[in-house]
């Protein structure tokens, strides 16, 4: 897009941002990550598309013409995770610039769609809808017994015949509500544990691994693990209680 202006990628979550810059480079886009301590905005926007953050370009509503598209991916989240990420809220001044702003999701619940467009500003803005049941995927939900660890404990049983099932290639994912009992799980099944108690470096060695298809299929994680981080092979997902919200589980 040479003359269209530099388009924007706005994304919540840095295994997210680092998977769509390597997809990008891989299809020859010049793709830059733009962090406030290493580079400025006015050395990035010149150049093509851009993964961005979303308080940093307040002075380019005076240059016409900059900026072409502003994206923001996983735009539910400036809802559902503004509680505790209040960075999120600050979404809604994109709309201050004149270019289309184009927001995407899969998992915005339709119940939301009022509350969605009265914090983003967007009462007039366009929704264009699409299934996202799949075919090829089964739903069962199961309730256990009360009783100390026998959620665990059934959970353990079900990777196992789980995995009995999986071909060469394939995965599993299990999650969890806690970092306590993510790591708790995850020693039970001897793989690895990734949450937000984990520094970042263990995370990403955690995920990588595994994706890369390690020594075991299985990874223990919290929701934040699946926001759109796209790995090929996973056949199985197993919520340990049910998540917080509805739209994790459509994650």
């Amino acid at each position: 897009m040479p003359d269209e202006g530099t388009s924007v990628v706005i994304v919540p979550f840095d295994a997210l941002k680092k998977d769509l810059i390597e997809r990008a480079r891989d299809l020859g886009i010049d793709v830059m990550e733009f962090r406030p301590a290493h580079n400025t905005a006015r050395e990035c926007l010149p150049r093509a598309a851009r993964m961005v953050a979303p308080t940093q370009y307040q002075w380019i509503a005076s240059t016409p013409g900059l900026l072409g598209l502003i994206f923001i991916d996983e735009a539910h989240t400036a809802i559902t995770d503004s509680e505790y990420r209040a960075k999120l809220e600050q979404l809604k001044s994109m709309c201050r610039f004149e270019c289309p702003v184009i927001m995407l999701t899969a998992t915005l619940p339709v119940e939301f769609e009022r509350w969605f467009r009265q914090q983003m500003l967007g009462q007039k803005a366009l929704i264009i809808r699409d299934r996202t049941t799949r075919k090829n995927c089964r739903y069962e939900v199961e309730q256990v017994k009360p009783g100390a660890g026998a959620v665990e404990a059934r959970v353990t049983e079900l990777v196992r015949e789980i995995g009995e099932g999986m071909m060469s290639g394939d995965k599993g994912v299990v999650y969890c509500r806690s970092k306590g009992q993510c790591n708790a799980l995850a020693e039970e099944l001897g793989c690895a544990a990734h949450h937000s108690g984990m520094s970042k470096e263990a995370r990403d060695e955690a995920r990588e691994t595994w994706a890369a298809g390690g020594k075991h299929r299985w990874i223990v994680a919290t929701t934040g693990l699946g926001t759109g981080i796209d790995v090929g092979g996973i056949t199985g997902i197993i919520h340990a209680e049910l998540p917080g919200q509805g739209e994790g589980r459509g994650e």
